[in-house]
């Protein structure tokens, strides 16, 4: 009876694998690869959805928030087009974020827009003062979001 020894039956099982077809083995690194990627978000899939909460966010609060980013669009497309206050007021108050956002503006805000909807010719002020208005209304949003957590 002949005795292997093991260093020479591994160098055997080597040569078997290299004597296959390059196709085959890349094929088979391929497969494996795939298998693992499938394997990582299966695993993340279901940890993000034991992490996530039910209705974290509420209705009001996500209208609002869609209702800041339509008015922030706004203000950004009447600065780079260098709208008057008279043209971005009006379009401002054709907008349903007009509605949604009135009540949530601050007085002093609320006051800006009545002076600016009278007064002509003035330069874009009312769109900046809008942006910066919006801003303070996300950050209010997000620290109310933190606090409900």
């Amino acid at each position: 009876m002949e005795v292997i020894r093991p260093d020479i039956q591994i160098i055997a099982e080597i040569r078997h694998w290299f004597a296959l077809d390059w196709r085959t083995i890349l094929a088979a690194c391929g497969a494996l690869i795939s298998f693992i990627a499938a394997m990582i978000a299966i695993v993340n899939i279901l940890r993000t959805s034991e992490e996530r909460k039910p209705d974290e966010i509420q209705p009001e609060q996500r209208v609002l928030r869609l209702a800041c980013g339509d008015a922030k669009a706004l203000t950004r497309l009447a600065i780079q087009r260098n709208w008057d206050d008279q043209t971005f007021f009006q379009r401002l108050h054709a907008d349903s974020c007009y509605e949604i956002l009135l009540s949530h503006f601050s007085d002093q805000f609320r006051q800006q827009l009545e002076q600016f909807a009278s007064r002509t010719g003035s330069r874009m002020s009312l769109a900046d003062a809008c942006y910066k208005e919006v801003e303070r209304l996300e950050h209010k949003l997000e620290m109310a979001m933190k606090k409900s957590e």
